[in-house]
């Protein structure tokens, strides 16, 4: 019960008017509160060796949903709605790639028969972070530059995909294609969680 009190107090306190900024809330709190009701910390299995306490699950949120807040104000040049779109897309792709879990996180993830979130070739891990990018290994343990990369490559996929339904426009960040039809299941996986993200208030 600890735990979900610990959430629901965190809910309170950041949309209540001390934290709130010109009487709406800042995008990184709308960043955090999604994160937290779309993947509630104390949900989350306790991984052996990447153990967390709450209140340093609700610390690492925090932390992501600045890094997430910060590029997608950096690429949205200005324009609030897009840094809300921008940051919806993160947030909805993270969750769906990683649960948003501490081990893939840190770039460690840990690796058991029908546990693993992570793209491994024999014991060589493959994808790197929230957003599981491939060719990425080099961002290892920088979040903020692994968020930069996954919205160029969302933004990407949304272009060279665009003769596609919106629901399937993310095939080539899923596949590096647009027209296969696996790819296109993926990335309408991927939407759903957008989707589920923008529900929650994003």
């Amino acid at each position: 019960m600890r735990t979900i009190f610990l959430t629901l107090f965190a809910l309170l306190v950041l949309l209540s008017p001390a934290h709130l900024t010109a009487d709406e809330p800042t995008l990184e709190q709308r960043v955090l509160v999604a994160m937290l009701r779309l993947s509630p910390p104390e949900k989350h299995r306790q991984i052996p060796g990447f153990e967390e306490t709450p209140e340093q699950a609700l610390a690492r949120y925090q932390s992501i949903a600045a890094d997430v807040a910060a590029v997608a104000t950096e690429a949205a040049k200005g324009n609030a709605w897009q840094a809300q779109l921008y940051a919806r897309d993160m947030v909805g792709v993270a969750r769906h790639e990683s649960g948003l879990r501490r081990d893939v996180d840190l770039g460690a993830c840990y690796q058991a028969p029908g546990d693993h979130w992570c793209d491994w070739d024999g014991r060589q891990q493959t994808s790197e972070g929230l957003w599981q990018l491939k060719r990425a290994r080099h961002l290892r343990g920088d979040r903020r530059a692994q968020a930069r990369v996954a919205l160029s490559r969302i933004r990407h996929s949304r272009q060279v995909c665009a003769a596609l339904p919106p629901s399937e426009q993310l095939a080539a960040f899923a596949g590096g294609v647009c027209d296969l039809l696996t790819v296109r299941a993926a990335a309408r996986s991927l939407y759903g969680d957008i989707q589920k993200t923008a529900a929650v208030g994003l």
